[in-house]
């Protein structure tokens, strides 16, 4: 048996090797290049029609959200917005399809014609049933095996030409050929027709200047290829020869008077993909062609310089020439603490208006405007292009000059050094170059030398055309902005560092546990400097002093009033001082209906609460204050969870009630009714977002009677070793409340503490 069935092996085997020795039927073919006269408009042979359709992400794929991005083909068929989701191509790459995702209006591309149709939902619906029978791109119309049921096998172009006028309500729109690109023709900016911008020719110009489109050689290799269609690209024309320089048409053109030079902003014209810096550029008949693409020397403090664009600002036009040197305006940064990473991250913002507090309303709300922008010009000599000099704003009648000495050494916060002189008088040692001028009347200089974060403590020198003067200050300051009070300015100062891991994004800097900021403790791993913003401001004799933090108020502060206060109250012999708090916000942006959270309550007598917020009320016969504290959002619109503490100074205790509010106000305290406060509803931001039938939430009034505090929950105040009365949770900050530096009265010294 086992000889048979061997045998039986065998002939199987030779059986199979004759068979796939015969002859074969012909094997479909694959799509083929057509010719160039095929297809109109055909800059070349299409490509194979396998793996040549790529999309390319441009969403982030790991937030969980939709995913969009672009399609390009190896063809140079483009679609510039699809999203991942709603993106299909057909079984051999000819025909993509999109959907209706979002405001996306359903599209079918044929790509061997070079057209699209644009359709309904319903159309592309019906579009979608045919996916697997769309035509090839060789034009075969074959079932596949030839087993396929009647009515499905693949369309032929005239047959599904026929099937579309019938079904498809839109007309086939051709592609639009731009470079070496084919794109929808609803897809093509209108910037692609832009007219070149008017060059103002001089009448006693040396040569003649004009612009002509400049088109990259290729926009298939560019991350973005709409970026030139969008941004529209003049390349300079000099007595009609193209020049390696293409102007940018937002920037001003200007001549020098003689004629014989201008200045622009432009980029150099390069085969690149990547679009390289924008730079100052300047022709002149002596010299050719110069260019600058820094805006500063190398300079290693966390601040920067950038164009100042506009055409005119304060007085200043964005070029301008003064005899053979061209004068350049430039802004420096608005500097801004970071929000979620409290006192430890600064930013540098540039060209985007910063808000700055005005003034507060009486209830500590705050007014807020734009910062000033700070704008300074370089004075460019073409003769001696790597010379650094720079003019300020008038001082006292005439503008300070930087003339750089040296450059910056390679350690962290190093700065350039310069020489500054006014008018004619020269005055004493170096400095940098960041500087900020108040009312045209003080220019606040900051000395050259060793670095705040390398532990040295530098302070402001304060110039006002007369005499050079120091602010005398306890913190080393790094930056400064302007104010919008006459008579001040912000300063950054340098209060102390910490390792990373000891601080919290959303806590009050009060909370860490800051060391000294010396060379020492600047150097050890993972430690980073913490910095506050101090305010300056000149008396009325002219000095500039360090002002304190606080304010003086004389009512209820609203929980989302900002900023510290004090709050006397001569028939009671005590005061409530306020101070710290953040904006219970998760950006940098100024939020007037977001309440504070993580401030700190002192009084006089010496009694400290922690982690409250502004709004204080004080009890009506003296004994103590109320104290409103945020905890947490409510879920579902509902009412948030607040903490209302009544702090009791002289018996040193605290009591404690819950409250559900969205934003309660205390009104007022008396004997009879209690506490009296109403809830000002849905927050302002969420009320204007419903609709227009929907009813403003009314104003809630309450009351608490005196018998809820029987039930409050009690904590007692312990006295720490600098003499606070303090709760046991809060013991660990009581040493950081006692180093402040503002107390707005003086502290009882530590041997007369009671136990």
């Amino acid at each position: 048996m086992q000889v048979l069935f061997i045998i039986l092996a065998i002939l199987a085997l030779l059986l199979w090797w004759v068979r796939s020795r015969g002859p074969r039927q012909p094997a479909p073919q694959r799509a083929q290049p057509l010719p160039a006269a095929a297809v109109a408009m055909e800059p070349e042979p299409p490509p194979p029609p396998d793996s040549d359709v790529k999309f390319r992400m441009r969403g982030e794929r790991g937030m969980g959200g939709p995913i969009y991005g672009d399609v390009l083909c190896s063809d140079g068929v483009y679609l510039p917005y699809v999203w991942e989701s709603d993106f299909h191509t057909s079984f051999d790459g000819r025909w993509i399809r999109t959907g209706s995702y979002g405001d996306s209006t359903p599209r079918l591309l044929d790509r061997k014609n070079r057209c699209s149709w644009l359709m309904s939902v319903a159309e592309a619906s019906l579009v979608d049933d045919l996916h697997w029978r769309l035509p090839r791109w060789n034009g075969e119309s074959q079932g596949g095996n030839g087993v396929a049921a009647e009515g499905r096998h693949v369309l032929s172009d005239g047959i599904f030409e026929a099937w579309l006028a019938k079904h498809v309500s839109g007309k086939a729109q051709a592609l639009v050929g731009v470079c070496d690109l084919w794109i929808p023709a609803d897809c093509v900016p209108v910037q692609a027709q832009a007219i070149p911008p008017a060059i103002a020719q001089q009448d006693n110009a040396v040569v003649q200047v004009a612009v002509q489109r400049h088109w990259p050689i290729s926009l298939r290799v560019l991350d973005d290829p709409l970026e030139p269609l969008l941004h529209p690209q003049w390349q300079l024309q000099i007595n009609g020869e193209p020049q390696q320089w293409t102007i940018d048409s937002q920037s001003p053109f200007v001549w020098r008077p003689d004629g014989q030079a201008f200045a622009s902003y432009g980029y150099p014209v390069t085969d690149s993909a990547h679009k390289p810096k924008m730079r100052l550029g300047v022709w002149s008949l002596a010299l050719g062609r110069q260019q600058w693409s820094y805006w500063m020397p190398e300079d290693r403090k966390p601040w920067t310089v950038n164009l100042h664009l506009p055409q005119e600002a304060a007085g200043y036009p964005a070029l301008s020439w003064e005899g053979e040197e061209l004068l350049q305006c430039v802004e420096m940064d608005t500097p801004q603490l970071e929000r979620l990473h409290d006192g430890r991250s600064i930013a540098c913002v540039v060209g985007d208006a910063v808000q700055g507090r005005v003034q507060h309303r009486p209830d500590g709300r705050p007014l807020v405007k734009p910062l000033p922008v700070r704008l300074f010009r370089w004075r460019r000599d073409l003769h001696n292009p790597l010379h650094w000099e720079a003019q300020s704003l008038p001082v006292a009648g005439q503008s300070l000059s930087w003339s750089l000495v040296h450059e910056a050494k390679d350690e962290p916060g190093a700065t350039p050094a310069y020489a500054v002189q006014w008018g004619e008088h020269q005055l004493p040692g170096l400095w940098e170059l960041e500087h900020l001028v108040v009312d045209g009347q003080w220019a606040l200089l900051c000395p050259w030398g060793p670095s705040p974060l390398q532990g040295a403590k530098p302070v402001p020198w304060v110039w006002d055309g007369k005499q050079l003067n120091a602010i005398e200050m306890h913190w080393p300051v790094l930056r400064m902005r302007p104010h919008l009070q006459r008579g001040r300015a912000q300063l950054l100062v340098l209060v102390g560092c910490g390792p990373d891991n000891s601080n919290h994004a959303s806590s009050g800097l009060w909370r860490w546990p800051l060391q000294v900021a010396d060379e020492v403790n600047l150097a050890k791993p993972g430690w980073t400097p913490a910095y506050e913003w101090r305010e300056v401001g000149v008396n009325a004799q002219g000095v500039w002093k360090l002002l304190p933090r606080w304010r003086e108020v004389r009512q209820i502060q609203h929980p989302c009033a900002d900023g510290d206060y004090v709050w006397r109250l001569p028939a009671s012999h005590d005061a409530a001082w306020w101070w710290g708090g953040l904006t219970n916000h998760m950006n940098n942006e100024w939020a007037p209906e977001a309440a504070r959270c993580e401030g700190v309550l002192v009084t006089q007598s010496g009694a400290v609460l922690c982690g409250v917020g502004p709004s204080v009320c004080p009890h009506y016969a003296g004994d103590g204050w109320l104290v409103l504290e945020w905890l947490a959002r409510g879920q579902h619109n509902e009412p948030h969870h607040w903490k209302l503490h009544w702090l009791r100074p002289h018996k040193h205790e605290v009591w404690t009630l819950e409250l559900r509010a969205f934003t309660p106000m205390v009104q007022g305290w008396d004997a009879q009714q209690g506490v009296q406060w109403m809830d000002e509803g849905l927050p302002v931001a969420e009320a204007a977002t419903q609709e227009s039938a929907a009813p403003v939430p009314e104003i809630q009034y309450n009351v608490i009677a005196p018998m809820r505090w029987e039930s409050a929950q009690l904590d007692v105040l312990k006295q720490s070793a600098a003499g606070l009365w303090i709760r046991k949770q809060d013991a660990v900050y009581a040493d950081a409340i006692v180093l402040r530096d503002d107390w707005p009265w003086v502290r009882a010294p530590a041997a007369v503490r009671t136990a």
